[in-house]
């Protein structure tokens, strides 16, 4: 079972942070005309192809014709550029008066709460002992590099966190959204999102994406 009740990151809720494509009502018209049985079977279909882009994966997770065209519509040969993300050197030597305790954790492209970013390129297990004892009362965040991921190039800076979420933190994987159409394990404005993120994982161009575990250390 996924943690959804933890789609929030940093206060925002991703669900409302941007205007996504499909609606509520889209969801569900899409569940009153794709049966439970279809559903059961498009997973399974999906499960079982190794690749995405085939052209028979991309009838597999079609839907219905009014979200399917609204979702045709997007521009998807747009490229966003990745923000550039500033961070600060750990200091050489540990200050052992920090006593800092983390706030929260995720995984991002490019953290939203304004704080100072320090890097732990060394993945050293108490990074937050070699941070400026000046940078303290503001607090500050952490960023432990992580393995670059692939993501839909045509996302914006607040879709790109709000998928990374999704994909890396929650590891929702691409065609839950028919495995969970019939059920009660989410909400509808879940799924709209689920939605639109299958479709981009199938269809919209790729670019890597570096990402960062973020530990948060909040102001003192």
């Amino acid at each position: 079972m996924f943690a959804f009740r933890a789609w929030t990151l940093i206060g925002v809720n991703l669900l409302t942070a941007y205007a996504a494509p499909i609606s509520v009502e889209d969801v569900q018209a899409e569940r009153q005309q794709v049966t439970a049985a279809i559903c059961l079977e498009k997973t399974r279909v999906i499960h079982e192809m190794a690749f995405y882009g085939s052209l028979l994966k991309r009838a597999v997770v079609q839907g219905i014709s009014v979200v399917q065209n609204k979702l045709e519509s997007l521009d998807l040969a747009i490229r966003i550029p990745s923000r550039a993300v500033t961070t600060d050197p750990l200091a050489d030597k540990p200050n052992l008066s920090v006593h800092a305790a983390p706030a929260r954790s995720y995984t991002t492209h490019s953290p939203s709460n304004q704080l100072k970013s320090y890097l732990n390129p060394k993945q050293l297990s108490h990074p937050e002992d070699f941070v400026l004892i000046a940078d303290l009362p503001a607090g500050f965040n952490i960023l432990t590099p992580l393995d670059p991921t692939q993501a839909p190039a045509c996302l914006s800076s607040q879709e790109l966190e709000s998928y990374i979420h999704v994909r890396l933190d929650l590891k929702i994987e691409p065609g839950a959204y028919w495995r969970l159409l019939h059920t009660s394990s989410v909400t509808e404005e879940q799924l709209a999102l689920l939605r639109y993120y299958d479709y981009l994982d199938t269809n919209a161009p790729k670019q890597p994406v570096t990402v960062y575990r973020c530990t948060e250390f909040a102001p003192r």
